[in-house]
């Protein structure tokens, strides 16, 4: 969401496109998409498609039917008009980005992984809880461990 209002910013900046219409004169015209149709379509692809393989191809079709479908709608309706922009531009756009984002993701998950598994407990909580698991088969009170062996 936040690389798409910034791209937006920027392609505005330079000219590459503008936009008629303005929903509101104190935010960016094309905020609405930016922060709702671009955003959820990348959750629902990342959710709905675990593999590489799949994310790939419905990275390529989601990108053809914003870019060739979408975007000459917008046009053809006068919301936005490009001057140095071609929809070939926003097809890589929306994949590179959806790739790039899958995989920060991606590794961001998996660092936490990694992380939760050097972070285990010191060995003294561990202990207690062995020696209270073992309390509850055994019957004994919690406070009587005075004979529980502590190797």
């Amino acid at each position: 969401m936040v690389i798409t209002i910034l791209l937006d910013t920027i392609g505005l900046q330079f000219s590459f496109w503008e936009y008629p219409i303005e929903f509101l004169p104190v935010i960016p015209s094309a905020f609405p998409f930016d922060v709702s149709l671009v955003p959820v379509a990348y959750m629902l692809l990342f959710q709905y498609n675990r593999t590489w393989k799949s994310f790939i191809s419905a990275q390529i079709v989601m990108a053809f039917v914003y870019a060739f479908i979408g975007e000459p709608l917008c046009n053809w309706i006068n919301l936005v008009c490009y001057i140095k922009w071609n929809y070939m531009y926003s097809f890589l756009y929306y994949i590179l980005i959806g790739l790039g984002i899958r995989a920060l993701i991606l590794k961001w998950v998996s660092v936490s992984k990694s992380r939760k598994k050097r972070c285990q407990a010191p060995f003294f909580v561990i202990k207690y809880q062995q020696l209270i698991l073992q309390s509850k088969k055994t019957g004994r009170s919690n406070r009587d461990f005075s004979d529980l062996s502590t190797d």
